[in-house]
């Protein structure tokens, strides 16, 4: 319950993971990317890639960028 406390306090420009899994009780995706946590990723360059269960995966933008170049026909 301190996903966002946790995002919150986390510094992008002195920390960048490549990746970041948060757990998400909130099942309805639509809702999730309303919420601040979604808000506070992708405006540091964070999409979301993947959701298993109750845990999304947020992957840096310019990493996905090259992965989708790189199988791009």
């Amino acid at each position: 319950g301190v996903e966002l406390n946790v995002i919150r306090g986390l510094n992008f420009d002195k920390f960048s993971p490549k990746l970041i899994s948060i757990e998400n009780n909130n099942l309805s995706i639509k809702d999730y990317m309303e919420s601040e946590i979604y808000k506070i990723l992708t405006n540091n360059n964070y999409i979301l890639i993947n959701k298993i269960g109750v845990t999304n995966f947020f992957l840096k933008k310019n990493l996905s960028d090259d992965f989708m170049n790189l199988i791009k026909i």
